[in-house]
């Protein structure tokens, strides 16, 4: 029951953000779709270090150059492809929702000034705890646990370790590689013509 409703939700943000994806060019899909498989090679190769990884510096990153519907679609099939090599299971759809709205709510982050780093870090630690704290909630469903504010706390305990690792990990990486110089990167690539989200 759990995964259909996350299904209609997230199936509910796609149709939202619909309008978003027919602006994109065709040079915009080409960075999504490398970015992407960026983020799930990274998320691959970094899984015997448990919630070290690039994709949610990756998925942040791509909300806040090319908006909402780019991010979003970046964390949805960050998952998908990753999980190739991860392995799929009912988590699946918890990592999903924790990752599309990660990178769907990094598309309204300001982008103008120098508060924009430390934003953009302060929201990559926070939501390194959030999408823990989401994917802890797979196992409540799946083994039948009664769900209340004590089994919720004892998980989100149980996982503050490496949701430590997972909110420095974007923090670091969201201050070392901030939004501008990628944005410097993404343009001295490919020269686009102009950029309505930045």
């Amino acid at each position: 029951m759990d995964q259909i409703v996350i299904l209609m939700f997230l199936v509910l943000l796609f149709v939202l953000q619909s309008r978003n994806l027919r602006k994109f060019t065709l040079t915009d899909l080409t960075v999504i779709a490398v970015l992407t498989a960026a983020s799930s090679l990274g998320r691959a190769l970094m899984q015997g270090i448990p919630s070290v990884q690039p994709s949610s510096f990756i998925i942040i990153t791509v909300g806040m150059l090319l908006g909402p519907a780019a991010g979003y679609i970046t964390g949805i099939f960050t998952v998908l492809i990753s999980s190739l090599f991860c392995g799929y299971g009912t988590y699946v759809w918890w990592q999903m929702l924790g990752w599309g709205v990660m990178g769907l709510l990094a598309g309204y982050l300001p982008k103008k000034n120098l508060i924009s780093i430390i934003l953009a870090a302060a929201y990559g630690v926070v939501w390194g705890y959030i999408y823990g704290w989401i994917t802890n909630l797979w196992w409540l469903f799946s083994s039948h646990t009664p769900i209340n504010w004590t089994t919720i706390a004892a998980g989100n305990i149980g996982s503050l370790w490496p949701d430590t690792m997972h909110a420095v990990t974007n923090g670091v990486l969201l201050i070392l590689l901030p939004y501008k110089r990628v944005l410097g990167i993404y343009k001295f690539i490919v020269k686009p013509k102009g950029m309505e989200n930045t």
